[in-house]
């Protein structure tokens, strides 16, 4: 084993050897050079020019003022330590995730995101501020959902200039190249922190065309085994796998499925109910423990059970992403939380639907069954409705929303949860 890590016993510590320099620590096994490899006793300067870990240095304090034999009142207590602040830094103390159960979010958000903008960038900063601009809001955005929170996008204004120039890489190979040879994991990061908006502000097609970019250069760096790249930029593709298997990009040949022999005919022009099925990133994030709907349907749109024949259909699916827009309980009257709007009826606006009562058309509620006493739930009373909620109780204070599954004709599935909140 490593000599180093023993040097820490029978009363010894890092703060008494290497920083009040006690000459009782050392002997011809134990010396500064082996156990204190990054402390001015061991050198009589900071190894490598580094000054400890830069997350330490808030609120007026600072390497000079604590790494020292009598350090200022105040440097030390259960969380700050000579160990944690003089000795561990360097790139591999960059990436460590914080203790999210010693440290609440605005401490760690504050420190790593000190520690990001004093960090070297790693790339040349051109255009002006661009990739500096990239690797803050990545940071932010990293620490957020490391504390199992959304986190915060790009304000406006940011968004705007980041927008502007992933656009221009859809537009423009050269202009792409040049990003992506300047700033690899920030051109990546980029398409990722915009790709949310582009979708909403300007359609789907445009977020598939950005993705696409960041798909099959992600792949290259792979193939080229460059990726993870080793400098400390805080990554964001892997919190992001959900785009494209939303967007249709991870798929080349239709799934079966998983092998069903079933053939399912998908509702695509229901003009009542089209705006429910956009924005689809944002849908299938918001709330997300709701949107089941979201990520079913485009799972399915991606296999080869469904069918573009309604007569040959076994099942028919009516999409539409009600827990988008259910988070601010979006009723219309004082009896339901429905999204749906009040003129929707499915025995006039869903063709097929009255040939069989709607026992073999599906609805997917993500988040709340409909009240029993709403009209939609009186028309699809014999429809499979596909739900995270077995019962809801009375409800005296708000709309009233009574209701359960049928266990002959429903299905119950968990609650969505997204990679990034599980690996939170």
């Amino acid at each position: 084993a490593d000599v180093g890590s023993h040097c820490w016993r029978d009363g010894f510590s890092a703060e008494r050897c290497c920083g009040q320099q006690d000459v009782m620590c050392w002997d011809a096994v134990f010396t500064p050079e082996v156990c204190c490899p990054n402390s001015s006793t061991a050198s009589g300067s900071v190894a490598g020019g580094e000054r400890g870990d830069p997350r330490c240095w808030q609120d007026g304090y600072s390497y000079e003022d604590c790494c020292k034999p009598d350090p200022k009142l105040g440097c030390w207590d259960s969380e700050h330590t000579y160990e944690s602040c003089c000795l561990a830094h360097g790139d591999d103390n960059q990436s460590k995730l914080f203790n999210v159960t010693e440290i609440e979010v605005m401490t760690a958000y504050a420190r790593y995101t000190t520690l990001v903008a004093n960090a070297p960038l790693g790339c040349e900063d051109s255009p002006k501020e661009l990739w500096s601009m990239v690797k803050f809001h990545s940071a932010v955005l990293n620490v957020s959902r490391q504390y199992g929170m959304p986190g915060d996008k790009p304000g406006h204004q940011d968004m705007e200039v980041l927008v502007r120039h992933v656009l221009s890489w859809v537009k423009d190979d050269n202009t792409w190249a040049t990003a992506r040879n300047a700033c690899p994991a920030g051109a990546l990061n980029a398409i990722d922190l915009t790709v949310s908006f582009i979708d909403r502000e300007l359609g789907e097609e445009y977020a598939r065309e950005a993705y696409r970019l960041h798909q099959a250069f992600r792949q290259q760096l792979s193939q080229d085994h460059l990726w993870p790249p080793s400098n400390d930029w805080p990554l964001l593709s892997d919190g992001f796998e959900y785009v494209p298997k939303l967007l249709g990009l991870t798929f080349r040949q239709p799934h079966s499925c998983h092998g069903t022999q079933l053939r399912i005919f998908v509702y695509r022009d229901v003009s009542k109910i089209q705006h429910m099925l956009r924005p689809l990133l944002t849908c299938s994030q918001k709330m997300s423990q709701c949107t089941a709907s979201v990520h079913i349907h485009r799972w399915l749109e991606s296999g080869s059970c469904v069918t573009k024949n309604p007569k040959e259909a076994d099942l028919y699916l009516v999409p539409a992403y009600e827990a988008c827009y259910n988070e601010t309980a979006c009723g219309f009257g004082n009896n339901t939380e429905r999204c749906f709007p009040p003129d929707f009826d499915p025995e006039v606006d869903l063709p097929h639907f009255a040939k069989h009562r709607g026992s073999d058309h599906v609805f997917i509620f993500g988040c709340n069954l409909l009240p029993f006493r709403d009209s939609l739930t009186i028309a699809t009373r014999h429809s499979v409705l596909v739900t995270v909620e077995s019962y809801q109780a009375e409800n005296s204070a708000g709309p009233n929303m009574l209701a359960w599954l049928s266990h002959w004709k429903d299905v119950l599935i968990p609650g969505y949860i997204p990679r990034w909140r599980i690996e939170a």
